[in-house]
């Protein structure tokens, strides 16, 4: 093991009522990894003293605004001076904390920019999609502090490209994020012993067994419009159309939104589309190994965890032809248009009617694929960053 004495890395996680689980994901493989480096590293987050535990909504919304915004960055930057005998860098593990930035302007630190999805949003980028004042000055002071960074660090080259453009231009790391181990290929008896207990609420026993026993089509994703869940049912529709006995659709995350899940019911849809509230990642990797395939059509993304899991996990992936999906899927998975369902559709099928052959192959490939993304060299690629972080400090001085 390599050791780094003398150096203190704070990594500043993210509120607990936000739920924010991929960023959580990311804070905690972090501190593991580093820990196995020797590091002395420590994960901090906003208490919440006003906001509650629960997921922020309405009056608690706003009270954790103030937890996150106005109570704690004080207390987070007179925490990261209490250093004795050590050198420290705070690493702000999301970038929509990166209203911290100008509390650390004394101490190094180190920013990683998952994606600008919602202030390309703000800045009127995505025809149709408004966000209110609250999240345009919210957006604003993100980008403020991203502006003020000593250090940014990008997950895909698609955000490295947006940060040049909307922060600052200039040269920029990009560490792809380590895959969680609990995501590996199960043996298909192993998988479905994980998946019988999930039965959703609305589906009976004798459905939930035959869908569960495969094959079925599965996406993984939650709500938020770039998601393209109202497409996703529609190429599932189109789909039908062109192969009725196409395997049923199991969606996991979030619970589907009132219109959405009214279309389905209303529809006949309303058995072939299996909705699942989101499970955790060792239940998740048995999901991924029994399903024929992964649909995952989003419009835009930071990374693209859904389709690096699905391949670490044996899955075939259909996902959109545009980056950092393409970055993530590689020559492993294939592409379709995302906004357009009935080609999409066209492209679902032709996976679904594949040769075998052809299907071993490219789960091949997406095993191996998946391999490359590793959180220990995850970690020491950051590693390297926090030394030069407090190098240049030192140097500055």
């Amino acid at each position: 093991m390599s050791t780094s004495s003398g150096l203190r890395v704070v990594l500043v996680s993210n509120y607990l009522a936000d739920q924010q689980r991929s960023m959580q994901r990311f804070a905690d493989m972090l501190h593991h990894e580093l820990t196995a480096e020797g590091v002395d590293v420590q994960t901090w987050r906003a208490p919440a003293y006003l906001g509650g535990q629960r997921p922020a909504r309405g009056a608690a919304k706003w009270l954790g605004y103030v937890d996150k915004f106005v109570l704690y960055p004080p207390r987070l930057r007179h925490g990261a001076r209490q250093n004795p005998g050590s050198s420290t860098v705070v690493h702000v593990c999301d970038h929509s904390n990166a209203m911290y930035v100008p509390w650390l302007r004394r101490i190094p630190h180190v920013v990683t920019c998952h994606d600008l999805i919602a202030v390309r949003a703000a800045l009127g980028e995505f025809a149709g999609e408004r966000t209110r004042w609250s999240g345009r000055r919210l957006q604003q002071m993100i980008r403020a502090g991203l502006r003020q960074a000593d250090r940014i660090v990008c997950d895909s080259d698609a955000t490295r490209r947006d940060v040049q453009r909307l922060v600052h231009p200039g040269e920029y790391d990009v560490i792809p994020p380590g895959l969680s181990p609990m995501f590996v290929s199960l043996p298909p008896d192993e998988a479905l012993e994980r998946m019988r207990p999930l039965r959703p609420a609305m589906c009976d026993p004798a459905t939930w067994a035959r869908v569960a026993s495969g094959p079925y089509l599965l996406h993984v994703g939650g709500n938020q419009w770039y998601k393209n869940r109202g497409r996703l049912v529609d190429t599932y529709r189109a789909l039908l159309e062109r192969m009725p006995a196409a395997p049923p659709l199991v969606i996991v995350g979030k619970p589907l939104p009132r219109d959405l899940a009214d279309v389905i019911e209303s529809s006949a849809l309303q058995n072939r589309i299996i909705a699942l509230d989101a499970v955790g990642d060792r239940e998740l990797a048995a999901i991924y190994s029994r399903a024929a395939l992964l649909l995952f059509p989003s419009l835009a993304e930071g990374f693209g965890w859904p389709v690096l899991e699905a391949m670490a996990c044996g899955c075939r992936v259909v996902t959109s032809n545009r980056a950092p999906m393409t970055e993530v899927g590689g020559d492993a998975a294939t592409y379709c248009d995302p906004e357009d369902p009935k080609s999409a559709a066209e492209v679902v099928e032709t996976v679904l009617r594949e040769p075998d052959t052809e299907r071993r192959t490219r789960v091949s490939e997406g095993l191996s694929r998946a391999g490359r993304f590793s959180g220990r060299a995850m970690a020491r690629a950051y590693l390297s960053i926090y030394h030069e972080a407090v190098d240049r400090r030192k140097h500055a001085a």
